[in-house]
């Protein structure tokens, strides 16, 4: 394919799971990063037009293509565009805001843990937005790229400045104590438990202490500590192609069985 077929490709939906162009965009990685460094410019910059338009996914595998090519120069941009619009107006990014930013913005991290900070604080931007930020520092410690001292510094930041309206900041930032069993915070989680900031989060003061201190936590399962390895098959269960891949993965079923009652006749009229 050519790289203007890749593109189109991969910029609006035309009715069908763009495989080929995802397995080409990979495989011609140093070719298409440029081109989907510009795609996220310009989605950020017509942001509010995308917003209306259905059909447009450019901003989509942008930036899932360059959080698996771990691409640095993308998490400016990554930022600005989640940065752009306020309250909860990213339901146009499917899931991508609920399930896999905290791993893109660790895939993308250029060593700015300011910015991540930053944004899990910004009143203006959205909380599930604001989580992902906060939760991508336990990606990077996972990876090493943030050490143990690293995280609990920022994990202690957040107590120290978040609001008590954040509610789901609390429970986002309970859960990475207890995942990373943060000891070393709790003082601050008592703290936050005695001024009634985690009332609504559905946590239990007592459960919380015992499993951050036997570091057998069955809350290790909240969050999946990985960087994004695989657009391919995360994008086929985008809202787009369900369909489409529920037929493909049908007919191939299909085409399974009847190799197989074939195989069989052959076998009985020998």
């Amino acid at each position: 394919m050519e790289i203007k077929e890749i593109i189109k490709e991969l910029r609006y939906y035309e009715k069908y799971f763009p495989k080929q162009a995802i397995e080409e965009a990979i495989v011609r990685k140093e070719e298409i990063i440029p081109i989907l460094l510009e795609e996220l410019i310009w989605a950020t910059c017509n942001i509010e037009n995308i917003y209306e338009d259905t059909d447009y996914f450019g901003h989509m595998f942008s930036i899932y293509l360059l959080a698996q090519f771990k691409e640095k120069r993308a998490f400016p941009l990554i930022v600005e565009f989640f940065t752009k619009l306020e309250n909860d107006r990213y339901f146009f990014t499917k899931d991508l805001v609920s399930k896999h930013l905290y791993q893109i913005m660790a895939s993308v991290f250029d060593g700015n843990i300011e910015t991540l900070r930053n944004i899990a604080l910004n009143r203006k931007c959205d909380e599930f937005i604001r989580a992902a930020f906060m939760n991508s520092v336990l990606v990077l410690h996972h990876y090493a790229e943030v050490s143990r001292e690293g995280i609990i510094s920022f994990l202690q930041y957040m107590f120290n400045n978040l609001v008590e309206e954040d509610w789901y900041l609390w429970k986002s930032l309970i859960n990475n104590c207890l995942i990373i069993h943060a000891v070393e915070l709790l003082p601050e989680i008592r703290w936050s438990f005695n001024n009634n900031l985690l009332d609504n989060t559905g946590f239990r003061y007592y459960r919380v202490i015992e499993e951050i201190k036997s570091y057998d936590s069955s809350y290790d399962y909240i969050l999946e500590l990985k960087k994004i390895e695989n657009t391919y098959t995360l994008s086929k269960k985008w809202d787009w192609f369900i369909d489409d891949v529920i037929d493909d993965d049908f007919n191939k079923h299909l085409a399974d069985i009847v190799i197989k009652i074939i195989e069989r006749t052959k076998k009985q009229g020998s």
